[in-house]
């Protein structure tokens, strides 16, 4: 954990020289005694809400109500610190739109299993090497899917267009619809018949929000000037700044084998930092990482993600929003319509992660084999 010491402003006309900001490292003990009396404190206040069985709200509005016990501006710093990297990370969306009743956000800490079980293999090559045998001959890859027609209880028609926008069409006697919630709530799939009410107003109601990162890589071993058992980095930038744009990196070195940092950003500040180049977001990261490890050099490649302007997913994964209850919704927005059946992390109770997707996939899997091998409508 990094805390601010002073901003000092030289006149350059470079971005990274404009405005340096000199930081220094917080002992663990205190950052220890800083979540326990502001974080824990939070806690306790939400539970009070919560025990008073009202309306729901937003996290923003507790959190707003919160700090006008707090006096210490390090204090109002830090519980922004955390809400940006649990709330808007791990969520993908603002705290205005986080449901207090819906969502237990913690303390952003390293969760204690490995995050690749390879060192270098991520979940692209892991997901690629299982399919390969699949997309050999039964997956068409580069496909759109336009139209889903299932007015036929016995064979829906499902229209697609690929890469030189010439469109196919194919029969299907089940259909499984994996598409991300923003897909869907953007209409860009046409159903026909329309969708019924009880399914469409789910997907309307529930939130899908974006998080997106910007990977950081550097050849040299000796370029990792970084704590290395931290795994987690966060920076309490000076007053009145967003603690949530690009304050919080993940150190996957130990994992990958080369020094290697990766910085998150989530809800508004995801979706705003798409319009810029890559060039710009990295002026961006490099100025909160020189305030952290001046010496630190610039990367020898940087990765930037832009999902929300992903025309194949419009964002990243959902959340629960407030005034919805997102158990029903994720069990309305899973069950089957005639022959079409519904799968992916929005859908599961494990929203957000690759085991709600992949659970319920499984599921809708073994539902649509059944049916085709008894001849029985579909269930869920």
């Amino acid at each position: 954990l990094q805390t601010d010491v002073e901003e000092v402003t030289d006149g350059g006309t470079n971005k990274n020289d404009a405005a340096t900001v000199k930081t220094e490292r917080m002992r663990d003990v205190n950052a220890k005694e800083l979540e326990r009396r502001v974080w824990g404190g939070f806690k306790k206040y939400r539970k009070t809400l919560l025990a008073k069985r009202g309306k729901d709200r937003s996290y923003w509005s507790a959190v707003e109500k919160y700090k006008e016990r707090l006096t210490d501006e390090i204090d109002i710093q830090f519980l922004d610190m955390v809400l940006a990297a649990a709330g808007q990370v791990d969520l993908a969306d603002d705290i205005t739109k986080l449901s207090l009743v819906e969502h237990k956000i913690n303390e952003h800490k390293p969760d204690p299993a490995y995050y690749t079980s390879v060192p270098g293999v991520g979940y692209g090559n892991a997901a690629a090497k299982y399919a390969a045998p699949l997309v050999a001959h039964k997956v068409q890859l580069n496909s759109k899917v336009t139209e889903i027609d299932y007015s036929n209880p016995s064979s829906a028609l499902v229209s697609f267009t690929t890469n030189d926008e010439e469109e196919s069409r194919v029969h299907a006697k089940t259909v499984l619809v994996t598409a991300s919630l923003d897909v869907l709530k953007a209409g860009n799939i046409k159903f026909t018949p329309r969708l019924p009410h009880w399914k469409q107003e789910a997907i309307d109601g529930m939130g899908f929000g974006t998080m997106n990162k910007c990977v950081l890589i550097w050849n040299d071993p000796s370029a990792a000037i970084w704590p290395d058992a931290k795994e987690w980095i966060e920076l309490l930038p000076p007053k009145d700044e967003n603690s949530g744009k690009w304050t919080t990196f993940w150190n996957p070195t130990k994992y990958k084998g080369i020094p290697i940092l990766v910085g998150f950003v989530g809800g508004e500040n995801a979706r705003s930092m798409e319009t810029q180049t890559d060039e710009e977001i990295l002026d961006d990261v490099m100025i909160n990482l020189k305030a952290m490890f001046p010496t630190i050099t610039l990367p020898d490649r940087h990765l930037v993600s832009r999902w929300g302007s992903d025309e194949s997913v419009l964002g990243t994964y959902s959340y629960k929003i407030v005034g919805r209850n997102a158990s029903k919704d994720q069990k309305q927005l899973r069950k089957a319509v005639e022959n079409i059946w519904f799968a992916g992390e929005a859908t599961s109770s494990w929203y957000g992660t690759t085991i709600g997707a992949w659970d319920t996939g499984e599921m809708a899997a073994k539902g649509m084999l059944k049916v085709l091998s008894t001849g029985t409508t579909s269930v869920n």
